[in-house]
């Protein structure tokens, strides 16, 4: 059969997918936690190259649906990752043999716990199409890179919430919710005492804007404060687009496109 039915647990064939995969793994799914990340790790041969596409959110980090550690992992291990602003999907291809579609993160609950639910293609023209889908997403306008900078800035980031703020899980599944989960809780303070510079300066500006979907054009209004702040840069708008860009890497603020943003935190 070119398409097989995968109910979990699952783990033992997502293994045994990485495990025969000779020059490429690629996955998008937006959480990714350590104990499983670990393990598809150790499978993966060293001659297969990693792709991985996943979420980078602030408060996906704060409040536990996934890992920085995880993402770290995989960049040890010299694998190619970006995020996605509105991933939701989760594919797993391996070579350009297989492909499983399903509902599962890489998680242990995912692969072991919840109840889900996917398929397993072998048919080379279905798995050709979900690749080429992949590659697309990867280098889309949405998809940014993670790298080792955005991740310490990240772990630094939260060191600094305030116990009081520190999430206690609720009676939720929070890989379900990703409403709840994209809002970041720990407060503006840590933000504030990690960044510095120009990143630190347009996020104060963001903090004075009184809603939390707001356009380029709101956040241009700062321009000539922001210039006597910094009155040795002449392009100012400029700067001001390549801040916002850094925060969106950081997962304070999504881009919803033409010019349309939206606040990913909470306020004190």
């Amino acid at each position: 059969m070119s398409i097989e039915f995968i109910r979990n647990p699952w783990q033992e064939l997502l293994l045994d997918c990485v495990s025969t995969a000779s020059e490429r793994i690629r996955i998008s799914c937006p959480y990714i936690k350590s104990n499983a990340t670990n393990k598809l790790l150790s499978a993966k041969s060293n001659d297969a190259e990693l792709f991985v596409i996943s979420s980078f959110k602030l408060a996906n980090f704060h409040q536990g649906a996934s890992d920085l550690d995880a993402l770290e992992s995989i960049l040890q291990q010299s694998g190619n990752l970006r995020y996605h602003q509105s991933l939701h999907a989760k594919t797993y291809i391996f070579d350009d043999e297989k492909a499983i579609i399903t509902s599962a993160n890489l998680t242990t609950r995912g692969l072991l716990n919840n109840y889900e639910y996917g398929v397993l293609i072998t048919d080379s023209s279905l798995v050709d199409q979900v690749a080429d889908d992949f590659r697309k997403l990867f280098k889309d306008e949405k998809s940014g890179d993670i790298d080792f900078e955005k991740i310490s800035t990240a772990r630094e980031i939260l060191s600094k919430v305030p116990k009081e703020k520190h999430i206690k899980m609720p009676k939720i599944d929070l890989e379900q919710s990703s409403e709840f989960m994209d809002v970041y809780t720990g407060g503006t303070k840590s933000i504030k005492e990690t960044l510095d510079g120009w990143k630190l300066a347009v996020f104060e500006c963001l903090l004075l804007l009184p809603k939390d979907n707001f356009e380029l054009s709101d956040i241009y209004e700062f321009e000539n404060s922001l210039q006597q702040k910094y009155p040795e840069n002449q392009y100012v708008k400029d700067k001001i687009r390549q801040q916002l860009q850094e925060l969106r890497d950081l997962g304070l603020i999504e881009f919803l496109g033409q010019g349309q943003y939206r606040k990913l935190w909470r306020e004190d």
